[in-house]
């Protein structure tokens, strides 16, 4: 992988420990020294990523520490006999420094990867062709005991039949198997090299037979090759979901030929006649000549519910490489900030689930199954990190109402921006029971101020994360209140205001929500204000004229 220098072999060392995020000086010797201390008696290799042009792309991509890179990294270290690791991230970065995001432990965390081409455990244990990538977070003393006990650690699910929402940092915690992003699902190989070493260094190779380029025209041409093509141009799907519970879609997962996708599309029509459900089947084809890896399927998922606000927790797909039997499907369900497990079974069971989605009856926990099941897998996004990092206006504290106050203007003084957080952070005695006020503090990064499109852009973004508490309703400031001391409170307006629209207000995308409405108060009054519009215990007319002083109204782009 290009961001990893050249790799020292084991030897001596007891681990080898990647960083993956910018340290100073001071930092690097800090987290050396909890390494290396005299009583510890440990010895290990450390590498350096972000020295490298490619990791500093990454870090601004905020891809660096992702967990394609971990499988990345890992893979090439196995290659050269290296079984543990420890990888250090932005998190363990934050720990480090002692700038941490509130709600997080301080105490300083890590990555720690094993490596075995085992299954099992003990004297049940074979030989076998795939290599097990098991990463796990763990404070930094215990991955050091890890390593000098060499104790195994597997994977596992931390609770079951149980509310598992908003636990996503405990599967990290329990271990998680980690797959080749560039294969395809339920394909759990490891080639004799990783593969994007084998591209790296296909590319090095033609840029080699010429004189040889500046390093930033060849940076640029390596950049250029890994870049992902549009998924448009991989699927047939339509790019907007069709919201309707009687058209189960299947979405191919590698290229047929037109009559086999029909033939396949009439054989599963023909096993649904005996459902007592009434739908029908539509089979989208794999356009691309190359089958869908495990990135590609996590994007389609991403792609066919991209900013929809409805019905859409599962995707079903066929023909997946490796899939001898087309009447076969797989399931993949959505859960909010978890992993999204992925299971084959029947078209008659997916249209079952299928129907679900479109009830109250959709069963939200499916982790009881066996982990190790090889029908069974748990799907991540590659380009996430290996912690919980919700966006800035998701909290991180337990139990938490968190008012999101984003930034119109950028430029302040340092005394202005204390100054407006002061106030917004006052006691307010008529809201007694609003005194504790968790706000989260959005900067503006744009050199021109922020507009009411941007209002309803941002208010759309916490209203369609999968998260917990987000709702459309935020707190914003502006120009003006620099001037007059009052932030604007606004809330994402539903079609009963749009009685003056004259274009349809049902929208695919954006159902019955038409733009925004919001008003402007004291700012040791907005958090109230925005609580109880969270919890929908009062209406936006409700403070008009009394805590906001006027209503005004902003319909989304499209509908102007």
């Amino acid at each position: 992988m290009s961001c990893l220098p050249d790799l020292p072999k084991p030897g001596e060392y007891d681990a080898l420990v990647v960083i993956v995020t910018i340290l100073r000086q001071d930092t690097r010797k800090n987290l050396e020294n909890l390494l290396e201390n005299e009583r510890s008696g440990q010895k290990f290799a450390f590498i350096y990523c972000y020295d490298n042009r490619f990791q500093r792309q990454l870090e601004e991509l905020g891809r660096q520490g992702s967990i394609g890179q971990i499988y990345n990294i890992a893979t090439n270290a196995y290659a050269l006999g290296w079984k543990r690791l420890i990888i250090v991230d932005a998190l363990s970065r934050e720990q480090l420094t002692g700038d941490v995001r509130p709600g997080r432990s301080t105490d300083v965390s890590v990555v720690y990867v094993q490596l075995d081409n085992t299954k099992g455990d003990g004297k049940n244990s074979m030989p076998c062709e795939e290599v097990n990538v098991i990463a796990k977070r763990m404070n930094i003393d215990s991955a050091r005991q890890t390593i000098r006990e060499q104790k195994p650690v597997s994977n596992g699910i931390p609770r079951e039949n149980g509310s598992l929402e908003g636990t996503l940092q405990e599967w990290f915690e329990a271990g998680m198997l980690l797959y080749d992003p560039l294969k395809p699902i339920y394909d759990k190989t490891l080639s004799s090299s990783p593969i994007t070493y084998e591209v790296d260094r296909a590319i090095d190779q033609v840029l080699s037979l010429r004189t040889p380029l500046p390093y930033e025209v060849a940076a640029m041409i390596k950049q250029y090759a890994r870049e992902e093509v549009d998924l448009e141009k991989l699927t047939s799907a339509p790019a907007k979901f069709e919201t309707d519970p009687t058209r189960l879609e299947v979405h191919l997962l590698k290229p047929l030929k037109a009559a086999e996708v029909q033939s396949l599309q009439e054989m599963y029509n023909r096993k649904l006649q005996d459902c007592p459900m009434d739908v029908r089947c539509v089979v989208y084809p794999w356009i691309a000549s190359q089958p869908a890896t495990r990135r590609d399927l996590w994007r389609l998922f991403e792609f066919r519910n991209k900013d929809r606000f409805g019905p859409g927790a599962i995707l079903i797909f066929a023909g997946w490489p490796g899939c001898q039997d087309l009447s076969v499907v797989g399931l993949l369900r959505f859960h909010r900030l978890l992993p999204m497990p992925t299971r084959r079974t029947t078209i008659e069971a997916a249209a079952a689930v299928w129907e679900t989605v479109y009830s109250s009856t959709y069963p939200h926990n499916d982790y009881s199954r066996d982990y190790s099941d090889p029908a069974f897998e748990l799907l991540l996004d590659p380009c996430s990190k290996y912690f919980y990092d919700p966006p800035p206006f998701v909290s991180l504290v337990k139990d938490a109402i968190t008012a999101p106050v984003f930034f119109l203007i950028r430029h302040l003084t340092s005394e202005e921006t204390s100054a407006i957080k002061a106030e917004l952070l006052k006691p307010n005695g008529e809201d007694e029971e609003f005194e504790l006020k968790d706000l989260a503090f959005i900067e503006w990064k744009a050199d021109v101020d922020g507009t009411e499109q941007d209002i309803w852009r941002l208010l759309w973004q916490c209203l369609c994360y999968r998260g917990d508490g987000c709702t459309g309703t935020a707190i914003f400031i502006d120009r003006q209140t620099v001037s007059d001391n009052k932030v604007i409170v606004a809330e994402i307006m539903s079609d009963e205001y749009a009685n003056q629209v004259t274009a349809p207000v049902v929208d695919e995308v954006y159902g019955s929500n038409t733009g925004v409405l919001y008003g402007r108060c004291e700012p040791k009054e907005a958090a109230g204000v925005r609580i109880r519009l969270h919890m929908a215990t009062m209406e936006f007319d409700d403070f008009v004229g009394m805590e906001i002083d006027h209503c005004h109204k902003y319909y989304r782009p499209d509908l102007k």
